[in-house]
């Protein structure tokens, strides 16, 4: 009985594991604009009064205070 367990596991195939870097199928560029403002309409919607806790004047002093943001605890 043991044998027939053994051949079953050895004769067991397994499906594939999925491709993490499998993309979505083409689409074009004013597709994808139209499916991003869908997103941020619902963004928008869940999150009425969302705003940003850090301080900035910039993308760039946004993206340093983003990082130092998360070196940090709040107390």
């Amino acid at each position: 009985m043991a044998k027939a367990a053994q051949k079953k596991k050895l004769t067991t195939k397994r499906k594939p594991a999925a491709d993490p870097r499998r993309r979505r199928p083409h689409e074009t560029y004013d597709e994808r604009r139209a499916r991003a403002r869908r997103l941020l309409e619902r963004l928008r919607a869940a999150y009425p009064a969302a705003t940003c806790a850090l301080h900035h004047d910039s993308a760039y002093t946004l993206l340093v205070a983003t990082i130092l943001s998360a070196q940090c605890t709040d107390e």
